[in-house]
C-alpha cells in the first residue's frame, strides 16, 4: 500500500509542479499592443509575434534592457532599427556578435537564437503603476506592475528580428557590470517575442509605384 501511496506521489508531483509554474506571471515578458496579450502565437519559436508597435511588462520599476536580434545567425548588422518607448527614443547601449549582455558571463541562453547579432536598448518602467496580464505561454492570471509601449521603425531587414527582455541584478550594462543571476532577471523562452513588419523602405517603394500607376490613370 506504502509502495503505491509513493509512486502516486511522485506521478502527481511534477504535474502540480508545472501547474504550479504554468499559472505563474513574469516578472519580465513582451507583448502585443493589444493589451499585451499576443494576437498571434508560435509555439514552436514560443514567441509572440508583434508588428510595428509592442508592449513590454515588469513586476518592479526601475531600468530594463530590449534584445534585438537578427535571425537566423548573422555575423554583422542585417538591420536598422529606431525604437521608441512612451518617453521618446531608447539608447542603444551596446551591440555586437554574441549573446547580450556581452559584458556579463551569464548571458542570455542560446535557445536557437544567440550567438548573432544584437543590439541592446534601455527602457526605464517609470509610467505609474497598472495590471499587468500574462501573455500566452503560461496559464491566465495578472498582477500589480509596469506597461511600457515600444515603437519600432525598421529602415532595413535581411533577416527576422527577435526580442529579449533582461534587467540587471548589479550595475548596469552601460557600465559594463551587468550581472544576470535570477531566473527573474530575463523574460522566459515562452515570454519573448519576434517581429517581422513590412521595412520602411518596402512602404516607400510601393507608394512610389502607387504614385506611378496615378500619374499613369491622370495621363490616360
Amino acid at each position: 500500500m506504502e509502495t503505491k501511496t509513493l509512486i502516486k506521489s511522485l506521478l502527481i508531483a511534477p504535474v502540480a509542479l508545472f501547474a504550479s509554474s504554468a499559472m505563474a506571471i513574469p516578472s519580465l515578458q513582451i507583448g502585443d499592443a493589444d493589451g499585451g496579450v499576443c494576437e498571434s502565437y508560435d509555439f514552436l519559436s514560443e514567441d509572440c509575434i508583434v508588428g510595428g508597435t509592442f508592449t513590454v511588462t515588469s513586476d518592479t520599476a526601475g531600468a530594463a534592457y530590449i534584445v534585438f536580434s537578427a535571425v537566423p545567425e548573422s555575423l554583422v548588422d542585417t538591420f536598422q532599427i529606431f525604437p521608441s518607448g512612451d518617453e521618446g527614443g531608447l539608447a542603444n547601449v551596446e551591440e555586437g556578435y554574441g549573446a547580450p549582455p556581452f559584458s556579463d558571463p551569464n548571458s542570455l541562453a542560446p535557445h536557437g537564437i544567440f550567438d548573432t547579432w544584437s543590439e541592446v536598448y534601455r527602457i526605464d518602467f517609470n509610467s505609474p503603476g497598472t495590471v499587468v496580464n500574462t501573455t500566452p505561454g503560461s496559464g491566465n492570471g495578472s498582477i500589480a506592475g509596469w506597461i511600457e509601449t515600444v515603437d519600432i521603425n525598421i529602415y532595413m531587414a535581411t533577416s527576422g528580428i527577435h526580442i529579449d527582455l533582461f534587467r540587471c541584478s548589479s550595475g548596469m550594462v552601460e557600465d559594463d557590470d551587468c550581472q544576470i543571476t535570477k531566473g527573474t532577471d530575463f523574460a522566459p523562452f515562452s515570454h519573448d517575442a519576434s517581429v517581422v513588419p513590412v521595412p520602411a523602405a518596402v512602404w516607400l517603394f510601393g507608394s512610389g509605384l502607387l504614385g506611378l500607376v496615378g500619374v499613369a490613370r491622370r495621363r490616360r
